[in-house]
């Protein structure tokens, strides 16, 4: 229950304050225990924060001086050390997720080493794609929400440099066209998956999170098709966007989500005013758009205030 449900228990019962007043501590606000606990773990993930990128920082600033031996031994030593740790080590299952997320980075600085070392010659997409393959069943395995985060943080880059390196041709909306359906696919996934397997979870903020990057993709896609030459990616991306938007809103609507009834109208306010620059012409246009977006955005956030009240 919700801090705003006891008020509301207690205009329309006979609770007394000092009943509320325990449930509320019980209930809803934080015990010193858990700011210890909370701290404890937040101060653990960033010491391993500032572990990892001094390592980083180690290796870029003593590289003509460490022999390749000494450079792969100890990148190797440190990503054994935190596996085992994670593995057999007797702590909190939060930590292990934080120290095998700490690994995935050592990861990639180990794939740049060796390709440094031995002249691989390979492409910066060819490191992040090795890096995304080294980390998939990490990732799977731990179902951490922070290491699928960086899975996917590492997919996109990747799709983005093989686009600017090897597929130098396709325009910013076919890109922003393969970014949205990659992120739709693995929201969707993420979406489903706590349906069909009992086990796996999903944090709201990793969706939420995930939900924003695809419709800023989305929409970006749309507002450069708008201004740009019109192709056949833009069709598509059009009615992906479409289909996106639909299913997010009817998902919104049914599980009272304010989160996606925020996000989705102002992106689809963003693209309505696009078009309206589009088509207009002289500082009339510029004119009614900030009118549009002012009128609009009021009428979004009076819809969202009476869901809210109604929720109450």
């Amino acid at each position: 229950m919700k801090k705003e449900d006891f008020y509301i228990l207690n205009r329309h019962s006979d609770w007394d304050v000092d009943l509320i007043d325990q449930i509320l501590k019980e209930n809803v606000y934080s015990s010193s225990d858990s700011w210890q606990k909370f701290l404890k773990l937040f101060f653990i993930g960033l010491g391993i924060c500032f572990t990892t990128a001094g390592v980083v920082f180690f290796f870029a600033y003593n590289w003509d001086e460490l022999h390749k031996f000494l450079k792969l031994s100890v990148i190797e030593f440190l990503i054994t050390a935190l596996i085992v740790s994670a593995v057999f080590g007797k702590i909190n299952p939060l930590l292990k997720n934080i120290l095998i997320a700490s690994s995935t980075m050592i990861v990639g600085v180990l794939i740049g080493v060796f390709g440094q070392i031995y002249q691989t010659g390979a492409n910066a997409y060819d490191f992040f794609f090795g890096w995304t393959l080294a980390i998939a069943l990490w990732a799977l395995i731990s179902n951490y929400p922070v290491l699928w985060l960086i899975f996917i943080l590492l997919t996109n880059i990747t799709f983005i440099l093989f686009a600017n390196q090897i597929a130098s041709d396709w325009s910013s909306v076919s890109v922003l066209l393969g970014l949205t359906i990659i992120n739709a696919f693995f929201l969707s996934i993420f979406n489903q998956l706590p349906k069909i397997f009992s086990i796996v979870k999903s944090s709201k903020w990793f969706l939420n999170l995930l939900g924003l990057v695809t419709i800023s993709f989305a929409t970006l896609g749309i507002v450069i098709g708008i201004f740009d030459q019109k192709e056949f990616a833009f069709t598509i991306l059009a009615i992906a966007t479409s289909i996106t938007f639909c299913v997010g809103l009817y998902f919104a609507l049914k599980h009272k989500n304010v989160f996606y009834l925020s996000a989705i109208p102002i992106g689809i306010i963003a693209i309505i005013s696009s078009f309206i620059v589009k088509i207009s012409d002289g500082a009339a246009s510029f004119l009614f758009v900030c009118l549009f977006v002012i009128f609009s955005i009021t009428f979004l956030v009076k819809k969202l205030i009476d869901i809210q009240k109604s929720e109450e």
